[in-house]
This record gives structure tokens, sequence and C-alpha cells, in this order.
């Protein structure tokens, strides 16, 4: 039940260990790491630009595989995206499963560039967010 067959979104498959406890590495129970972990991202920064109602992208580009990571999985290990968007700005998401160096979320504009750093995302343990802004001279 816990892989959804009970309600036709996921095929009734015989109990498998590495299904249930690791359900985000095949395609019958996951989108892809986009839908999943990056979206937390995504979206706030979408609400934070285009309002409560948002915006659709205007283009899209994707790409990666499964590159390096040979234990069975079906999603893919790294993942690159750019989201284009009609008010005149792109998003990059990166994911890259086999580093362990974080990818800085970063906002780059015209005269200036945000980091956003979790002090959790490099020391493996809680933290605080910093912001950090560099202006252009």
């Amino acid at each position: 039940m816990w892989l959804g067959s009970q309600w036709g979104l996921a095929p009734k498959i015989a109990w498998n260990p590495e299904h249930f406890f690791r359900f985000r590495k095949y395609w019958p129970y996951n989108g892809g790491v986009a839908t999943d972990l990056l979206y937390h991202f995504l979206a706030p920064l979408l609400i934070a630009i285009a309002g409560n109602d948002g915006e659709f992208p205007r283009r899209v580009n994707a790409g990666g595989g499964l590159y390096i990571i040979d234990d069975g999985r079906e999603i893919p290990d790294v993942f690159l995206m750019t989201v284009d968007y009609p008010s005149k700005f792109s998003v990059n998401l990166i994911s890259v499963l086999t580093n362990d160096t974080p990818v800085p979320t970063r906002i780059y504009g015209q005269y200036g560039t945000i980091e956003i750093a979790n002090d959790s995302d490099r020391a493996g343990r809680g933290g605080e967010m910093t912001l950090t802004a560099t202006a252009i001279t």
C-alpha cells in the first residue's frame, strides 16, 4: 500500500525492501530529483518573484542521466535544468548525487549576487541560514 498499488499509482510488486525504503530511486514512485527535492528550492523562489499565482515557464531545457551509480536505480544521478519565465528571469536547477560538495544556491542579478548558504550543507549537521549579497561596483 505504501508504494501506491492500491490506488493504481504504481504496479503491484512482491515485497522488496529496496523499493520500500529507497522508493526515490524508481520511476513508479518518484518523478526524479526535480519533482522531489529541487522543487523545495524552486517553489519559494517562484512565489517571491511571481507572487502566489505564479506563472508558467516559457521554455524548459533539461538533461542528465545515470552516469555513475549502477545499483539498479532508474532515477538519474545527474540532473540539470534551465527554466525561462515570461517575466524575463531564468532558473537553473542542478543535482549531482555522486558528489559530496553542495551546489551553492545563488541569485544572480544585474547589479549583484545573493548567495544563500545553509551551514548544515557544509557541516553535515544543523546550522543557520546565512545570506551574503555582493554588489557589482
